[in-house]
């Protein structure tokens, strides 16, 4: 009796190219069979299937199955009479698939969790998925002609994991209410011009990844995600930090790193409303890396994170260090490598434990004096 089957082929020239030709494939390890041999397997609980290239799709597929993982899926559909009633976690990475239209199949889904369609190359499109009540993760990383996720995407009770990286042609997504999400993944949809708005409060996200997008500033409902812990920015358009980061009540860190900063001020009735809310602020980790970083908006935008304990500014091209920071009591980590264009400190936090200025090569002798002075605890 059958319970589990684990196939790993070996790694293809097909899996090392990222547009083979057919005659590469053919040329490949492939099974050849006649689509019927998960026929008598009737108590076969688990299948996970990798690297390996099928000659045509199955015939039947076994309804006990309570986890599937076949990469490149040999069909563009299930079996009609493919029915699991136990199916938790479904993975078809590399899949044939344009759309996962479950709407047959979905009435019979309801207790699947995992759903994932990684590096799909021919999905355009995330359906309607409200039918899969039970879902918790949905990935479609890598999709690269994705242009449309349903509604019912960012409206779903249950969903803690969305996973759109590397979507580099999505545009826009919808609305989220998502009560028990937990990590969003955006990073690299270059397209991705807007962040989409916060409807309701979603308080248990604790991690959200935008890096090389298109996004150039977070919308005044990005605080309903009030539970962010860590958020991740690097290389956007962005312009200057978005106000409301400063309004997160738990964001611990915050990478920024290889953005344009540059003379982008903040805006006086902007900067007025940030006044008043920086003391809670919970920021502890800013990294600002390789950022051309004017003057005046480090030293207008810094205060913001008053109980700053790390900040990494490598690369960036400022010039000066603000008097301000001298105001950071718990500030203990600084870095700021290979700032070519730094010239002076005005000032030194008070508790600085670990310092690198590492190829500062513009440090006027006052301030590599008054640095070389300082006492490290």
């Amino acid at each position: 009796m059958v319970e589990i089957i684990h196939l790993e082929f070996p790694l293809s020239k097909m899996d090392e190219s990222e547009d083979p030709s057919e005659e590469e494939k053919n040329r490949d390890m492939q099974v050849v069979w006649d689509g019927n041999g998960f026929k008598k397997m009737e108590n076969l609980k688990i299948l996970i299937i990798r690297n390996g290239y099928f000659s045509e799709g199955p015939k039947y597929l076994p309804n006990s199955l309570r986890m599937m993982e076949w990469c490149r899926y040999p069909s563009t559909c299930f079996p009609s009479d493919f029915h699991p009633k136990k199916l938790s976690i479904l993975k078809l990475p590399k899949s044939l698939f344009d759309s996962f239209r479950l709407d047959n199949l979905s009435k019979k889904l309801n207790v699947i969790k995992v759903l994932k369609f990684d590096d799909s190359k021919f999905l355009k499109e995330i359906p309607n998925v409200s039918n899969l009540v039970n879902l918790q993760e949905l990935s479609f990383r890598g999709c690269t002609n994705l242009t449309r996720i349903h509604s019912s995407v960012g409206n779903h009770g249950k969903l803690e994991i969305i996973n759109a990286e590397n979507c580099v042609n999505l545009r826009t997504l919808p609305s989220m209410n998502l009560p028990s999400l937990k990590i969003l993944l955006l990073s690299y949809c270059f397209r991705l011009e807007k962040f989409p708005e916060i409807v309701g409060k979603m308080e248990n996200v604790e991690m959200l990844c935008l890096k090389r997008t298109s996004i150039k500033d977070l919308p005044l409902s990005f605080q309903n995600l009030s539970g962010l812990l860590n958020l991740f920015l690097g290389s956007n358009k962005i312009e200057r930090i978005p106000s409301v980061i400063s309004m997160m009540p738990k964001l611990s860190r915050f990478d920024i790193d290889g953005i344009n900063c540059h003379d982008r001020l903040v805006p006086q009735e902007e900067k007025e409303g940030v006044e008043g809310m920086v003391s809670s602020s919970s920021v502890r980790f800013i990294s600002l890396t390789y950022t051309k970083l004017s003057d005046d908006l480090l030293a207008q935008q810094l205060p913001w994170f008053p109980n700053l304990k790390t900040l990494d500014l490598t690369g960036s091209d400022m010039t000066i260090i603000p008097e301000s920071i001298q105001e950071f009591q718990l500030l203990y980590w600084l870095k700021v490598d290979y700032c070519k264009h730094l010239r002076e400190f005005r000032g030194v936090p008070p508790n600085l434990q670990n310092f690198s200025a590492l190829e500062c090569n513009s440090l006027t002798p006052s301030s590599a004096s008054v640095l070389l002075c300082q006492e490290v605890q």
